[in-house]
């Protein structure tokens, strides 16, 4: 109240009594400031005195928040936006949260409730800032909204108008381009063209008479005809701003509409057949709008050439890629197809497909060739039923297939604890003359390592003694497809007494020495060469991308990156030709060739060139180096599938 009185004495200073007594008014407040040691307390809405913040709102007049409350919402925001009990719950909402803040919340509002709350009016307020956006040609904040997933970007305001509709209306055709790429639609209510100009002419006749009566309101009230406070007439002239707006938006959206017309055909109408049941149509934009953006194209597909009768239409509303696939077609028939444009005005004049008609095929039933993969599961399993047969059940496999699932778990702890006391195999420090496999595990940047910081090496056999080592490593590559059948294929391996079998015993178990110590099953991929050092030692590497570190259970072991190992083993070892050095050497080339070759080519036709280098145990293709898992190819299109009419002519489009 002390702010009040220094106001109201001032006024009233005109005499030298009330002069005397506001001198003696200061005298005693700075004597009274000057005792109290503390801050004194700011009147602010949180936490200022309230009959304080009342006392200088009584002084200074309404503030700015409660004038806005009668501020009516944009033409184009929902009605719940328009509600005048909305307007009143919002600003309560905004004083309550500015006077009690946290502290009410949680005494008063549990913590979901309050989280959900806070998210419905974000919610909210998110749907009215895109409408307003729209309204004022902000592409930047249409922008801003639309990539938050909150928004619903196909809500209608209380006109029933979405905003694609506005957008569209008023030819703003970056904005509407931009909702169109994320799924916006426009309004199912006026899809007829009556019904969307009757609603616009009413819509700008009831802002025009707005815009009338509230001029006539706003000149009573300046010039003081009319019994009007100051607070109201300031609300009616933002209120005549407001209509004025409306009225203006209204007209340009009427007048954008009486100018357009339906557009123009679709452009490069492409067909070509996909499948022996389907037909793929592409196409693009068409070269003129005529005054409203094309909102969805519509397909058509005939058995004949005048479509008197139509075998189907599929409307396309999402125009991030302008093609559709006909599915379901009759294999052999005659099929013409044609696509139209729409707008606001309707659908334009068709454009023909080029050619004008396909006929669903496949080349293979020229020559009545099978698919190589039609029936190959079926045989598989039929192969594998035969093999099971022949099998004794006293078997490994036989055996793992039958107690599959039915331990129980005092068993399963048993052998758990079993494994505590076996001991794990050693990794090799110093490579001598022998074979070894070696385990290239990665995870990003970094690498497996052991203690020593050297890749995890167990030693196969220390004399190699076979003419050639490719038929091992062959061999090696088949198993790399079934890691998990390791252990049942060594058991039936130690049974036989073939030639190579022992080393292959050998190398069996190396492998599961790795899967135990390392604690995964599934060891990666072979690399395709074995890399040989001056004492002509063979190293074998399996190559592995870990998603997760945390899967490895090697004690012993850490990940380093890949620069950090290369210059700690650059200076512990000076002879570039030792096994570790060269095996570092070739990590980065690992990596690359585990990465590329596991890439699968995109869908497409493509051309193949084959080139063999053959020798007495070796045969070697020639492949690229990006994508070491197919022969050189170049791309002809993205479309797969060769036609009947192409396999006969001989010529592919």
């Amino acid at each position: 109240m002390e702010i009040c009185n220094i106001y109201k004495m001032l006024e009233n200073s005109s005499s030298s009594g009330n002069l005397h007594k506001f001198s003696k008014f200061l005298a005693q407040k700075d004597k009274k400031d000057s005792v109290s040691p503390t801050r004194n307390r700011s009147l602010s809405l949180d936490w200022g005195d309230a009959r304080s913040v009342k006392a200088i709102k009584s002084c200074f007049g309404d503030s700015p928040m409660d004038v806005l409350t009668g501020l009516s919402a944009s033409p184009s925001a929902p009605d719940y936006l328009n509600n005048k009990t909305f307007d009143q719950r919002i600003m309560k909402d905004l004083r309550e949260s500015n006077s009690h803040k946290k502290k009410s919340l949680s005494l008063d509002i549990p913590e979901g409730q309050a989280s959900k709350r806070k998210s419905d009016k974000r919610g909210l307020l998110d749907t009215f800032g895109l409408f307003d956006a729209v309204e004022q040609q902000d592409l930047d904040l249409v922008k801003f909204i639309v990539d938050s997933s909150t928004v619903d970007i196909n809500s209608l305001n209380s006109e029933n108008l979405s905003v694609l509709d506005i957008a569209v209306m008023t030819n703003n055709i970056p904005i509407a381009k931009l909702l169109l790429s994320k799924g916006a639609k426009e309004s199912p209510i006026f899809q007829r063209q009556d019904c969307r100009i009757q609603k616009l002419e009413a819509l700008v006749t009831e802002a025009e008479k707005k815009v009338v009566d509230l001029t006539a309101t706003v000149l009573n009230g300046t010039s003081g005809n009319a019994n009007i406070s100051p607070g109201q007439l300031k609300e009616n002239e933002k209120l005549l701003s407001h209509w004025e707006f409306r009225h203006r938006l209204l007209k340009r959206m009427k007048a954008g509409y009486d100018h357009a017309k339906p557009p123009e055909p679709p452009t490069n109408v492409r067909l070509q057949v996909s499948s022996s049941s389907s037909l793929l149509v592409t196409f693009d934009e068409p070269q003129s709008h005529n005054g409203a953006v094309v909102t969805k194209y519509k397909v058509e597909w005939s058995l004949s050439s005048s479509f008197v009768t139509t075998s189907g239409e599929a409307f396309i509303e999402h125009l991030l890629h302008l093609k559709y696939e006909i599915k379901n077609l009759v294999k052999g028939c005659h099929y013409f197809v044609r696509v139209f444009a729409w707008n606001v005005k309707g659908f334009g004049l068709s454009s023909i497909s080029d050619p004008p008609s396909a006929t669903p095929s496949n080349w293979r039933e020229v020559d009545g060739i099978p698919s190589r993969l039609e029936g190959k599961l079926a045989s598989l399993y039929t192969l594998y039923q035969q093999m099971k047969r022949l099998r004794s059940r006293d078997s490994s496999e036989m055996k793992e297939l039958l107690n599959k699932g039915t331990e129980s778990p005092r068993q399963k702890k048993r052998i758990s604890i079993k494994n505590l006391f076996i001991s794990t195999p050693k990794f090799q420090k110093a490579i001598k003359r022998g074979v070894y496999l070696v385990c290239l595990f990665y995870n990003e940047d970094k690498i497996l390592v052991t203690s020593e910081e050297q890749l995890p090496m167990i030693e196969v056999d220390e004399s190699f003694s076979a003419p050639s080592i490719n038929n091992d490593l062959y061999w090696l590559l088949k198993i790399s497809c079934i890691w998990e059948e390791v252990k049942v294929l060594k058991q039936d391996m130690e049974r036989t007494s073939s030639a190579g079998s022992t080393f292959r015993c050998k190398l069996l178990q190396a492998i599961i020495s790795l899967q135990n110590c390392l604690g995964i099953t599934d060891l990666g991929q072979i690399f395709h060469r074995p890399l040989r050092d001056q004492n002509n030692s063979i190293i074998f590497t399996v190559i592995n991308n870990v998603r997760d570190p945390k899967l490895i259970t090697f004690s012993s072991s850490k990940w380093v990156t890949f620069g950090k190992l290369a210059r700690r083993q650059s200076l512990s070892s000076a002879d570039s030709t030792d096994a570790h050095t060269l095996l570092l050497s070739c990590v980065p080339e690992m990596i690359l060739y585990n990465q590329v070759s596991l890439e699968p080519l995109p869908r497409g036709l493509y051309l193949g060139y084959v080139k063999l280098q053959a020798s007495v145990d070796v045969l070697k293709v020639m492949v690229p180096n990006k994508s070491p898992n197919c022969v050189p190819h170049i791309k002809i299109r993205d479309l797969p599938n060769v036609s009947r009419l192409v396999k006969t002519e001989g010529t592919v489009k």
